[in-house]
């Protein structure tokens, strides 16, 4: 039977009492940066797929009224 010292046991306990939540709130705060950063690519994703419509409208209105009357006529 192998005995450990009570300094060796202590360090071990005092490894794993810093370690162990270290580790949990690493692993915790990673969970949570990931789904935060995610959510807010998709939002802004949205806004600038919104923004372009937009403008892709406004420009193609700007053509339509700089147009001659006669072209303005023609659909596709």
């Amino acid at each position: 039977m192998k005995f450990r010292s009570i300094r060796t046991r202590l360090i071990q306990f005092m490894l794993f009492a810093t370690i162990i939540p270290l580790t949990l709130s690493l692993v915790i705060t990673l969970l949570h940066t990931r789904e935060s950063v995610k959510e807010q690519t998709v939002n802004e994703n949205i806004r600038l797929i919104y923004q372009g419509k937009t403008n892709l409208d406004n420009y193609l209105n700007g053509i339509n009224r700089a147009s001659p009357r006669s072209i303005q006529t023609l659909t596709f």
